[in-house]
Parts: structure tokens; sequence; C-alpha cells
């Protein structure tokens, strides 16, 4: 809820007409006396695009159940299977009106060969997309650490192993929220449109991704959710923004927007 330059955010539990009437003019009143900030209103970006895949059954108990199972034939000792469907509707002060429906499933298996372990992991917006035989690989790695050894302080090449690196980059592309670059906390403040990386390097924020399981029609703004380049060929091209960083980076939502940042 906003007025001027004022915002307020509030959750309402199994909403009815009356708790949400009541809940509005009870923060009305709160809005009045909170302190001013930074706000400046919600950007209007339409256009959706609706591309992902959605499965209602990655939450069949069957299914989930076959898919631990395979993996357990196929050396896994440990690990987990994780399923959701997710809907949701959002009505904002432009006239959006829209809904969209998500699914996701996710494995992680983790293998051993005497005294190591690794561990992989699949994730879909489907049961299909699932791929258990990660645990085979995960067994493979574990036979590969069994002779892992410490070594000197020094400067290495080092060649990661996919996930590994992943991992690494979701962090990049965190700090890449113009919300951490306005706080101080991200390294790649005040380089846009520098070089930061090896040219090798692109990093890109999609929520369009057919597959992808974070992939969503629009923002918690309502704005439509869109393939940003964050660094391309080792050149930082953007910040992920919501309606009031962009505004104040003189730019165009990116369709990031978070409850508190994007």
């Amino acid at each position: 809820m906003a007025k001027g330059n004022k915002k307020i955010s509030f959750n309402i539990d199994s909403p009815t007409k009356k708790k949400i009437k009541e809940s509005i003019e009870r923060n009305m009143k709160m809005l009045s006396v909170v302190a001013s900030s930074e706000y400046h209103g919600i950007q209007d970006k339409r256009g959706y695009v609706n591309r992902k895949k959605f499965d209602k059954n990655v939450i069949e108990s069957a299914a989930m159940i076959a898919i631990a199972e395979e993996a357990i034939s196929k050396n896994a000792k440990a690990g987990i299977v994780f399923s959701a469907l997710n809907e949701e509707e959002i009505a904002n002060s432009n006239g959006v009106l829209e809904k969209d429906k998500n699914s996701m499933i996710y494995l992680s298996a983790r293998a051993f060969y005497r005294n190591s372990s690794a561990h992989d992991v699949s994730c879909s917006r489907s049961i299909d997309g699932i791929d258990a035989s990660i645990s085979e690989g995960a067994y493979e790695l574990a036979k590969k650490a069994r002779n892992a050894r410490k070594i000197k302080e020094g400067k290495y090449d080092v060649i990661f192993y996919p996930m590994a690196f992943a991992n690494l980059m979701a962090n990049v592309a965190s700090f890449a929220s113009a919300f951490y670059i306005e706080a101080g906390y991200s390294f790649l403040a005040d380089k846009l449109n520098e070089k930061v990386a090896n040219e090798l390097l692109s990093i890109y924020d999609d929520g369009t991704l057919q597959d992808g399981i974070a992939s969503r029609r629009f923002d918690d703004e309502g704005n439509a959710t869109q393939r940003t380049a964050i660094i391309e060929k080792g050149v930082l091209k953007n910040y992920l923004h919501n309606s009031t960083t962009a505004f104040k980076h003189n730019a165009i939502t990116t369709g990031n927007a978070g409850i508190v940042a994007p």
C-alpha cells in the first residue's frame, strides 16, 4: 500500500472480504505516520510471456516414489525428492489483474565410495525432465574423491564442476540487484558497462525459460518478467530493477520486483 512517497506492506492470512477491509483501514492509519521513503510507484510493463511448462503431476506420490527408487537403484544412498505446485493472482493500481501457475520438482542424490561421498541434483518443471541417473554420476565423483588430500596455499588453475560453478554464479547474479548496489553490499557497484569478468563469461537472468524452475509470468509488482543480460562477454550490462530502483537509475524495470527488493 502506498500514498505519495510513503509505503507499507502487510499480509492477510485466510483472507475474507471483512478481513481485507479491516486490514486496509488499519494500515491506512499506520501509513499516515510512517516515514517517507524513496518510493516512486509502479511502472506499467506488460507483454507477458508464457512459454513455461506446467505439470500438475509433479506432486503425485507414485511419481515421486518412482524417481526415488530409480535413484536408489543407481547407487544413491541418501537424498530427497521435493515437488510443489503454485498458483498466484496479482492485482495492482495500474489495472493489472493476472494469474499464473507453476510447477517444480527437484531431486538431490548422494552416493558414497569408501570414505568419500558426492552428490548431484536434477530439477525441472515436469516429471519427464528429471534425470534419476544423476546418482550414477554422483557415485563416479565419489570414486574420484577417494584420494583427496590437502594442498599448500597458493594460486592454482581450478576446473569447477558445473554445479559448484553455478552456485558461485548465482551469487554474482544476486549482487546485480539494484538493492544491493544501493546498500553498498555489491562488488558490482559503479561498474556498469565495464569489464568485470573474462570475455567467455555471460550471465542472464531469464524469468521466461521454458523449463526454468523459477520462471513466472510477472513479478511482485505485476510487471512482465524478461530475459536480462547481467554480464555479457565479460561486460556488466544491467542491474536488476523493480519500479522504484529503475526510476532512481533512469532505467526501465527488469521485472524482478520482490516484496522488499529486486
